[in-house]
């Protein structure tokens, strides 16, 4: 469907036994990239968010150099951490973080560190 759509940077696919969800990118411009998720179980956080909004366009990452500094400003800033800093397989292990802040979900991604 993507490819009919002209998206042809289609990434390869990435289980993530954290949050027990299997994710694709696909990559529409040079700095964007969109984020398919799909639960790869049941008892995946995303099980039942999907059931209870379905489909759509869920969330906002940003990348951001210190996600711990972010994590504490966003919370200072009145937002719920929904997910504590831990690592990603699908961006090497760099961590994410996931808040919920002014009606919208938004997650966090650690910068690539220089010389890794």
């Amino acid at each position: 469907m993507f490819r009919a759509m002209g998206f042809n940077n289609i990434g390869p696919a990435y289980m993530d036994p954290v949050q027990k969800v299997t994710v694709q990118f696909i990559q529409p411009a040079a700095d964007v990239q969109i984020e398919l998720i799909v639960p790869a179980s049941d008892d995946s956080p995303v099980t039942r968010f999907l059931a209870q909004r379905g489909a759509g366009l869920h969330h906002l990452c940003y990348e951001v150099p210190d996600v711990d500094k972010a994590c504490e400003y966003l919370r200072s800033q009145g937002s719920v951490m929904t997910c504590a800093p831990v690592g990603a397989v699908a961006f090497g292990g760099r961590r994410i973080s996931f808040h919920y802040w002014h009606k919208q979900i938004v997650e966090l991604l650690e910068a690539e560190k220089s010389g890794t």
